[in-house]
């Protein structure tokens, strides 16, 4: 079992372990539509409905203080990883006219802004590299939304995100939180354990789970945890590198 000291647990588990291997099997089965309609269906649960928009709202309302720590003028690109469809990049763009947004997921799309791409290795599909479709020297924020959580290796993730991106480059991850739960489970082989109750979420329990899974420095912007609905658990954290 690889283990890091304080905040994820991996599988251990031989066929589950085979089974969740970068990710495929869970998010994508190229001939199993199944889960890619889940997804779609609950990406248009929260960018379409009228629940939805209170968390779009806070969303919103941290992603521009994310906004503030970008030192250029003009459009500002944005990444977002495991995006599912094209709504969250609708979102992004309808918040400023300076943002550029633009998606990575394992789920084919029909619009060219969503590409179909594995963010642990940053391949397409077809095994290239996806710096053939994306110009990740140009990218001033990524954006994840309950995607760490879903990786087979963190650590690759963030290995091959940084060496693709700029050092200045700033990040805006939105993490769940399951109180009092155990993990992994098969859907969530890289549990965040600084999520297991809200007291344990701060700058410094996030810092240190950042430097164990990635060999870079980070330097911790903000973390929030919004309790205006109670219905909303979700995480919220800055950071740069």
């Amino acid at each position: 079992m690889k283990k890091f000291k304080t905040y994820t647990l991996f599988h251990d588990i031989q066929a589950e372990t085979q089974a969740l291997r970068l990710n495929e099997s869970y998010q994508y089965q190229p001939h199993d539509y199944t889960h890619v309609m889940t997804r779609k269906r609950r990406s248009d649960e929260k960018f379409l409905t009228v629940e939805g928009k209170f968390q779009l709202g806070i969303i919103k309302k941290h992603f521009m203080r994310a906004v503030e720590n970008i030192q250029k003028e003009g459009k500002i690109n944005v990444l977002c990883l495991g995006c599912r469809d094209i709504n969250e990049i609708e979102f992004f763009e309808s918040i400023d006219d300076r943002i550029n947004a633009i998606g990575i997921d394992l789920a084919p799309s029909n619009d060219n802004r969503v590409i179909q791409g594995n963010v642990e290795t940053f391949t397409q599909s077809n095994g290239r590299s996806l710096q053939e479709l994306i110009d990740f020297n140009s990218i001033d924020i990524v954006f994840s939304s309950h995607n760490l959580e879903h990786l087979s290796n963190p650590s690759l993730h963030f290995k091959n995100l940084l060496n693709l991106v700029r050092k200045d480059t700033v990040y805006y991850f939105i993490l769940p939180c399951w109180c009092g739960e155990v993990g992994p489970t098969i859907g969530h082989p890289a549990f965040i354990h600084c999520t297991l109750d809200y007291d344990h979420y701060t700058p410094a329990a996030f810092k240190e789970f950042l430097d164990e899974i990635t060999d870079s420095d980070s330097k911790i912007l903000f973390t929030e945890i919004d309790f205006a609905n109670p219905a909303v658990k979700d995480l919220y954290s800055c950071f740069k590198f």
